[in-house]
């Protein structure tokens, strides 16, 4: 096998472990290639240098556009996509294929993961505002070509902290949504435990965290279990992994 690493020796990062794969890089990047399960007899390998193609690097990031994209055949292990909020709200990128995606923001020198937008075959990126240069990484696992769509939608109840909805003791409902992730607060009454109990029985879970929007602090992120609390407590609830049937 063949491991190719970025970085020094101290810090090194891995970029590809499949000898069928080829890397982007740019000029002057320092690669360190490690071979692995060599016998005694040696090892004959070859290495080729070939052209940058659009999708390869952040900086050759390919529009995308709202409806269905096709990310073509490569060999790359990443390929990457860049879109522009056309209005405030939030931004979904879904695939069959289920293909790796994460989606980012700023500038290629300095990207920044949007928060909880990455996911197997779908992410969700929340509180954008028009004008803003959304950057979508796409992991290619097999090399072939494949159909991915994104959409746009406004902001909604429920969408981040700042956003959440007031829970009630008693039966709650999240409604259908393509959002993932959807919030909850709660202000306790009177000193005692919460506990949240769903009869979902797939890949659901349930965050609950204490103080303010900026600043909040996990407290549990097990639906089953219970939190003590006192009067006057305010907790946020994530619950993640919602379908598009909503939630109870």
């Amino acid at each position: 096998y063949v491991e190719i690493y970025r970085g020094n020796c101290d810090n090194l990062t891995l970029l590809e472990d499949d000898d069928q794969k080829t890397v982007a890089l740019q000029e002057g990047d320092q690669v360190f290639i490690r071979w692995g399960n060599i016998n005694d007899k040696g090892l004959e390998w070859n290495l080729s240098l070939l052209p940058l193609e659009d999708g390869d690097l952040c900086s050759l990031a390919v529009p995308a556009t709202e409806g269905t994209n096709t990310l073509p055949a490569t060999n790359n292990s990443l390929y990457w996509y860049t879109y522009t909020m056309p209005t405030d709200g939030k931004l979904h990128v879904s695939s069959e294929q289920a293909d790796f995606v994460t989606m980012y923001r700023s500038n290629c020198d300095d990207l920044s993961p949007l928060e909880d937008a990455y996911g197997e075959g779908n992410a969700s990126a929340t509180k954008l505002i028009k004008g803003e240069k959304i950057f979508i990484r796409w992991n290619v696992d097999n090399g072939n070509s494949f159909e991915w769509n994104l959409w746009t939608s406004p902001p909604g109840a429920g969408d981040n902290c700042d956003q959440a909805v007031a829970a009630t003791v008693g039966l709650n409902i999240i409604p259908p949504t393509r959002n993932p992730l959807y919030w909850y607060t709660y202000t306790m009454p009177s000193d005692g435990k919460l506990q949240m109990i769903t009869t979902a029985l797939g890949s659901e879970y349930a965050e609950v965290y204490r103080g303010d929007c900026d600043n909040l602090t996990l407290l549990e992120d097990d639906y089953q279990k219970t939190v003590a609390l006192q009067k006057g407590d305010q907790v946020f609830i994530r619950w993640g992994n919602i379908n598009d049937k909503g939630l109870e």
